[in-house]
């Protein structure tokens, strides 16, 4: 009886830490989420300070600093664009390697699970 206890404390160990690795995953997805939004947030309004500040300077030569505003804002929408993709990029990168450091885990649980029957066994054979 006293191996079993010790068994289900050592599996309960097991499935604290498998907990632990679920919650770091998805804290450093949330994480990724929310620099792609402040980096789309900060480009927005780089766009919007952008575009009132040529409003305001414009005068007789209104056409030249929209069609200059237009150009700046679709610029800035590549950047954006391009900076939401390499934060993509970082944020998968980053669940990948999460996700490869708890591939080891079922092993672990394996292992402790023939661990435990052999145990079992070995303790109804005597």
């Amino acid at each position: 009886m006293k191996l079993v206890s010790i068994m289900l404390i050592a599996l309960m160990m097991l499935f604290s830490v498998a907990m632990a690795e679920n919650a770091e995953e998805t804290a450093v997805k949330e994480a990724a989420e929310a620099d792609i939004n402040a980096t789309e947030h900060a480009v927005a309004e780089e766009a919007k300070e952008t575009a009132a500040a040529v409003s305001e300077s414009a005068s007789a030569e209104a056409k030249q600093v929209e069609e200059k505003a237009t150009e700046a804002v679709k610029t800035e929408e590549q950047k954006a664009t391009e900076a939401v993709k390499t934060e993509e990029q970082k944020a998968t990168e980053a669940v990948k390697t999460e996700e490869q450091k708890a591939t080891g885990f079922e092993g672990i649980l394996a292992a402790a699970g023939l661990l435990a029957i052999a145990l079992l066994v070995q303790s109804r054979r005597e």
